[in-house]
């Protein structure tokens, strides 16, 4: 049934995304979204922990998030005692909404199931199509 799938879809998407490694942390999407105030510059872990009021380890864990999806990267690796410098390259990907098919793939529009809606169309004497 299409309201079947559509409450399971959202129940599940967001998980199901990060166990496949194509979503992010709704965590690291704030710290990004916090970043982009360094669009024009590089910057380093310490000055963005501080900025965006979070530890270091916490702003090293999303800088390594982010990386990993390829957002931002090491502009100036560090180098002894100098910290390494990052800057951001992209945009956030959408929240999972790719690792499982929409319901209207699944459930082609219809006069039963037009998009956007998830109850059944009524007849104009008020009884369903069903």
């Amino acid at each position: 049934d299409v309201r079947d799938y559509h409450i399971a879809r959202l129940l599940i998407v967001k998980p199901f995304g990060m166990s496949l490694g194509g979503g992010l942390s709704e965590s690291a999407r704030a710290f990004f979204n916090g970043l982009p105030q360094f669009e024009a510059q590089s910057y380093t872990v310490k000055a963005v922990a501080k900025l965006l009021k979070v530890s270091r380890s916490a702003a090293q864990g999303f800088i390594t998030e982010l990386s990993d999806i390829g957002v931002i990267e090491i502009e100036e690796p560090g180098k002894g005692r100098q910290p390494s410098k990052w800057r951001t390259i992209g945009r956030l990907p959408e929240k999972g909404e790719n690792t499982l098919p929409t319901v209207e793939a699944i459930f082609p529009p219809s006069r039963f199931h037009p998009p956007g809606r998830l109850i059944p169309q009524q007849k104009t004497d008020g009884s369903s199509f069903r």
